[in-house]
């Protein structure tokens, strides 16, 4: 492969391994949530779509939301108090 479809199948894959990536994360984070908060705090256990929540939240503090944070204000208008 050359040129275009090589950074095309490169781009899939990325995309591949990132879905994956916050899958297993996601799978990670609801099962240590349903080892240790049930038993520590008697609080409630989480399915799989509730373990997601925590690991967006994370990746939006971190990263930052489009438009948020440093990139925003650096791309702000000198004029704009």
């Amino acid at each position: 492969m050359r040129g275009r479809a090589r950074w095309v199948v490169k781009g899939i894959g990325f995309l591949g391994l990132a879905i994956a990536a916050m899958a297993l994360l996601s799978l990670v984070v609801m099962s240590l949530w349903n080892w240790l908060v049930p038993s520590l705090f008697h609080g409630p256990a989480v399915q799989y779509l509730a373990g997601r929540g925590p690991v967006a939240a994370r990746a939006g503090s971190v990263r930052g939301f489009a438009r948020t944070g440093w990139v925003a204000w650096s791309l702000a208008p000198a004029h704009v108090a």
